[in-house]
């Protein structure tokens, strides 16, 4: 009995030192983020500073708010799009039997160990031929297909949908999609509730594609804006650090309210049956 408890003793101060190098470099970034650039070149500040109101106005007056909303609404348009189309490709190939099934999911495999980076030229120019170059809408439309979200969905619904409930669905008269939109979609919560933490945090923290595709600056997003206190303040790091911390907010949001969610969906994917 004793060794059972110095052994949990051991896990948790483990735990608890693992726990401080992930919150302290959060930490630090909202300590400095209360100090200007010449204080926070000085070393690492661990207690609040006064000068956050003023990286705060500096932020506004360069449009930091306009920044921050074209963000939220990139990253909730392709989060909501990309699960429910994820959904509906992962509930496919997870529940139906037919001929090139395994062929597609190959492909799918296939396109998870290819880079961005390697098709932005054809991207480009694309969106050229499209004329759906510098507009938001391009940002949610790169940003719904997800060959990740497929593959989690597909698995994820070969292990949480019954198929008797679908054929009882079936033998009610209810259409393939009926039954996925009242039925399938309700079971795969979990996974949705993860996909679409996963899906935000990513265009929320998208820069690469936003630089490429966006030439107007009223449609920056907000890493966008971050970068421009560089190029007009010659380096605000007070400033940035400012409008780092305020990019937070959301992301603890979420996770915060699908955190549930999260466990749920990577503990039931993780169950066989």
């Amino acid at each position: 009995m004793t060794k059972k408890i110095t052994v949990r003793i051991i896990i948790m101060i483990l735990l608890g030192m693992v726990g401080v190098v992930v919150v302290f470099p959060f930490y630090s970034m909202i300590m400095m983020s209360t100090y200007s650039t010449p204080e926070i070149f000085r070393g690492i500040r661990f207690t609040p500073g006064d000068f956050f109101l003023r990286n705060a106005r500096t932020l506004l007056s360069q449009g930091f708010m306009r920044y921050y909303r074209n963000s939220a609404i990139v990253a909730l348009g392709t989060s909501f799009l990309s699960v429910f189309v994820s959904a509906m490709g992962g509930y496919a190939l997870g529940i139906y039997q037919f001929k090139g099934k395994k062929a597609i999911m190959g492909m799918i495999l296939v396109t998870l160990m290819i880079p961005m980076q390697i098709a932005m030229i054809g991207i480009v120019m694309q969106v050229n031929f499209m004329g759906l170059a510098d507009t938001h809408l391009i940002l949610i439309l790169l940003g719904i297909p997800s060959a990740f979200g497929v593959f989690w969905m597909s698995s994820f619904s070969r292990q949480a949908i019954p198929l008797s409930i679908l054929e009882s669905a079936y033998m009610d008269g209810s259409s393939d999609f009926m039954t996925f939109v009242k039925i399938g979609l309700p079971l795969l919560m979990p996974a949705c509730g993860t996909l679409f933490l996963l899906v935000f945090l990513g265009s929320w923290n998208s820069f690469m594609m936003p630089m490429v595709l966006l030439s107007s600056r009223e449609l920056f997003t907000m890493p966008l804006g971050i970068m421009l206190l560089a190029n007009n303040f010659g380096r605000d790091v007070g400033a940035q650090l400012a409008g780092l911390t305020l990019g937070t907010v959301p992301i603890l949001i979420i996770f915060a309210s699908f955190s549930k969610t999260l466990i749920q969906g990577i503990s039931a994917a993780a169950i066989k049956e």
